[in-house]
């Protein structure tokens, strides 16, 4: 295509065709202008010449034109499915759920503990307690006695001593409560705090046991109010 080329710019002194066609109407009979080379007949050599070249030259752009035309059509579909391959489709959906909060303590059976007639010291009086929390941080549990001892209905103030433990192994509840002897102080506790666990969040059964520590002298009845209680932490 070079030498094609150069060959036309070497026989004829114009630009570009279209040079030609404007100053030489062949066929119209306007002279043709002596040429560089002064030999007329160079006209109709020149335009054999560009006869052949002329179509050469636009079959050739019109096959750059259509490798060009491949080239982006292969990389517009190489661009289009590496963007499609690119995004992340993604459906999102919320699971949710609630579980409600337990945290008590309830006696199993009866809610009292009969020491019966004339008891003696050392004698022992056994409880289930059943507790449940099923809080993550766990729990406080608390052993409170009311009178602070078994207090005689008779000679108020005056309180037989007692120890009540509370004990639960899978848990560690080890709870211990020692009333004040005579005249002793109301509202005597201990507690304790253990932390949050799958046998605390299913619920227990923890031993509640009572012993006397001394023997009532006075006739007549006593009582006390002894309390198991669990307040999530």
């Amino acid at each position: 295509m070079s030498i094609l080329g150069v060959n036309i710019n070497l026989h004829f002194p114009y630009s570009h065709p279209r040079d030609f066609n404007r100053d030489h109407r062949v066929g119209r009979g306007r002279s043709v202008p002596q040429m560089g080379f002064g030999v007329a007949e160079k006209d109709s050599e020149f335009k054999s010449e560009m006869q052949r070249t002329i179509p050469i030259r636009s079959h050739v752009n019109t096959i750059y034109e259509d490798i060009e035309m491949k080239n982006l059509t292969k990389l517009t579909l190489l661009s289009a499915s590496l963007f499609v391959a690119g995004i992340a489709q993604a459906s999102d959906t919320q699971l949710i759920g609630t579980v409600e909060a337990v945290c008590e303590a309830n006696v199993n059976g009866t809610l009292l503990m009969d020491f019966g007639i004339d008891p003696q010291a050392g004698d022992t009086e056994s409880q289930g307690v059943q507790i449940r929390c099923n809080d993550g941080d766990g729990a406080t549990v608390e052993l409170r006695s009311a009178e602070g001892g078994l207090e005689s209905d008779d000679n108020e103030d005056f309180s037989v001593e007692y120890t009540a433990t509370l004990m639960e192994a899978a848990t560690g509840i080890n709870l211990s409560l020692t009333t004040t002897p005579g005249v002793g102080l109301n509202d005597e506790f201990v507690d304790q705090t253990i932390g949050g666990s799958a046998a605390l969040a299913g619920g227990v059964v923890a031993a509640l046991d009572v012993t006397l520590n001394d023997t009532p002298v006075w006739a007549g009845g006593y009582s006390d109010t002894l309390s198991v209680e669990i307040t999530a932490n």
